[in-house]
């Protein structure tokens, strides 16, 4: 079993935020938006979520990883695992140009 992440740090020099390309790890700069720093410290493959825009894009086994290491939150219990709407709400604040960065 996967140790719960119950704290990660945001790395300023490789969030990606308050972008229009934002993704879980994007390809030709290796930033990522805040859920993509959250799944690398879920230990997500970097393949697995290179050029995914959210979670529930990721690959079944990629999702198991992140709701084993307590990453539940961003999926839906409807059995699909589709992004959740806390999770939607994160990434449209991570996204929003006019969200203050000082509210992280």
């Amino acid at each position: 079993m996967t140790d719960k992440v119950t704290a990660f740090t945001i790395d300023c020099d490789t969030w990606l935020r308050a972008d229009d390309n934002s993704c879980l790890l994007r390809d030709n700069d290796c930033m990522r938006c805040c859920i993509g720093i959250y799944a690398e410290a879920c230990q997500v493959a970097d393949g697995m979520a290179r050029s995914t825009s959210s979670p529930e894009e990721l690959d079944a086994a990629s999702k198991q990883t992140l709701i084993g290491s307590g990453g539940e939150w961003l999926f839906t219990d409807e059995g699909r695992l589709t992004d959740s709407e806390d999770c939607v709400k994160l990434i449209n604040v991570n996204d929003d140009k006019r969200t203050d960065d000082a509210i992280f």
